[in-house]
């Protein structure tokens, strides 16, 4: 598995939308993007990037036991070949992104 190459992401401040530095748990939001790299085991999923249309990426968290359209997020990598667009929706907890829904983007 390549390990990605991008350095660090300014997520509060880049996304709009995104919820500020007061934000808390409670504050969801969504993006839709292109998967460009996933980090994991072949069991699970540790972070995934998301490339929006402006150019900007997002790294996010799954939360635990969060699934793919109701099958298992290992289907990020498929997206990941295929370049198919997902949705994400999240929640910011401090300055990490935990995705609380993954699926195909509309």
């Amino acid at each position: 598995m390549k390990s990605h190459a991008f350095g660090l992401v300014v997520l509060v401040a880049v996304l709009s939308g995104t919820p500020g530095c007061g934000a808390t748990s409670s504050d969801p939001s969504e993006v839709t993007g292109v998967v460009v790299a996933v980090d994991g085991t072949l069991d699970g999923i540790d972070l995934f990037t998301v490339l929006l249309d402006d150019g900007t990426t997002v790294e996010v968290i799954p939360e635990p036991g969060l699934l793919f359209d109701g099958g298992p997020l290992s289907h990020l990598r498929d997206h990941l070949v295929s370049g198919s667009p997902i949705s994400v929706a999240y929640q910011q907890e401090g300055e990490r992104l935990v995705a609380t829904e993954v699926g195909d983007a509309e």
